[in-house]
């Protein structure tokens, strides 16, 4: 019998605590299909699903780490020995996991580059077009169409409804750096889409089936091409008086109602968010709309292009979605920024309520402690915010503490 390439205990844990593969599926969230593989050692078990299958089981989350043969020769190889814990078992081997973390908080988002403490130039980040659809998967072709139907029809019926929306298909991107400096690079290639196929494809991919079919397996990194993949830019807003700003988005929104957020997210428009040059768009014309339709600061007024950094580009793999976050100071005082709010901005619609908190390290860390649920790309924002105003090693001493 050919030995598993991953073993861990996941099965004898189940079995002593008293659990079948398919209540702890029903407890975890965690597809049926992907708990065998974990239960058979044929993947790595995530850290973030490690986290829920110890609290369902009651052990600890290394007790379900690979169990990989500490006898093997490669410290032999390197001239080195096993570092030991006591007089009998040697350290447990460590791994990285895929998705980030804000301090306690496990997220299904990805970094795919940056750490805060370094920004894009706008030069270094170049985007391009092509005019051509791109054919999805069937599922998410057919489930568009019921959309669209469920739409007309809450329409009609005076129910809440999504309303549909040109927008830009991530099909590919590139990460390097500048010779010279190695300076952040990014290019983005683009093709056309609309709002209802990514809410089909948000709909498909809640469906343990459909993720067991099509994304079991896959490396999260490279973009998938046959799901749609929007784009959006998030960004942390800090005011002349020492505030940040988060939002809580409404409760009828179709994509992560009444979460919480950083200051500003929008989604690249094809016809609002293009070039001057191409119908390639242009992220900071896109930040810079978001300021203006969901806080009501107005460009070359409130703030200037040039004040838009951009800190890290993620993936958010529970929706599969790209975007850039950063962040950016507003000569406003956050009284003056929440008055505009209230007195009515042209997407007050999408959130519910605005936050200004002071922005020390103490604050904003407990602020997102005790809030929720997040975003993973709004903690990822927050965090490298932080990073670049306070330094890796004064947040992490927080964050730990």
């Amino acid at each position: 019998m050919q030995e598993a390439p991953h073993p861990n205990k996941l099965r004898m844990l189940l079995a002593v605590a008293g659990l079948n593969q398919r209540e702890t599926s029903r407890e975890s969230g965690i597809p049926e299909g992907t708990l065998r593989h974990y239960v058979a050692g044929e993947q790595v078990i995530p850290r973030r699903d490690r986290a829920k299958l110890a609290q369902i089981i009651g052990c600890d989350i290394q007790d379900l780490a690979p169990q990989y043969d500490a006898n093997i020769d490669m410290p032999k190889k390197l001239g080195l020995r096993h570092r030991m814990t006591d007089d009998k078992n040697p350290l447990p081997p460590l791994e990285s996991s895929d998705f980030f973390s804000f301090g306690k908080l496990e997220t299904t988002l990805i970094v795919l580059d940056g750490n805060g403490t370094e920004t894009y130039f706008p030069q270094n980040i170049r985007t391009f077009y092509d005019f051509r659809p791109i054919s999805f998967l069937d599922e998410i072709e057919q489930m568009r169409e019921r959309i669209a139907k469920e739409q007309a029809q809450n329409e009609i019926n005076g129910r809440p409804l999504q309303w549909n929306g040109d927008i830009y298909h991530l099909a590919k991107y590139v990460l390097s750096r500048e010779p010279v400096h190695e300076h952040m690079k990014l290019n983005l290639w683009f093709h056309p889409t609309d709002y209802y196929t990514t809410l089909a494809k948000n709909r498909c991919l809640k469906e343990d089936r459909f993720r067991e079919k099509h994304i079991l397996g896959y490396d999260w990194e490279i973009p998938f091409p046959s799901l749609p993949i929007p784009f959006g830019i998030g960004l942390s807003l800090l005011t002349v008086d020492g505030y940040i700003l988060f939002a809580q988005r409404e409760g009828n929104l179709g994509v992560r109602p009444g979460h919480f957020m950083t200051s500003v997210e929008e989604g690249l428009s094809r016809p609002l968010d293009r070039g001057t040059t191409s119908d390639a768009p242009d992220v900071y014309r896109c930040a810079c709309r978001g300021l203006f339709e969901e806080l009501g600061l107005l460009e070359n007024s409130d703030f200037s292009v040039s004040d838009i950094l951009f800190l890290g580009f993620g993936l958010d793999t529970e929706y599969y979605m790209c975007g850039l976050r950063g962040i950016i100071k507003s000569q406003k005082t956050a009284k003056e920024v929440v008055k505009n709010w209230q007195i009515g901005v042209k997407d007050k619609l999408e959130n519910k309520k605005l936050f200004a908190i002071p922005f020390t390290l103490e604050d904003v860390c407990e602020f997102v402690f005790s809030h929720g649920p997040w975003g993973g790309g709004a903690l990822m924002g927050i965090y490298h915010t932080l990073v670049h105003e306070f330094g890796r090693e004064s947040v992490e001493r927080v964050l730990s503490s």
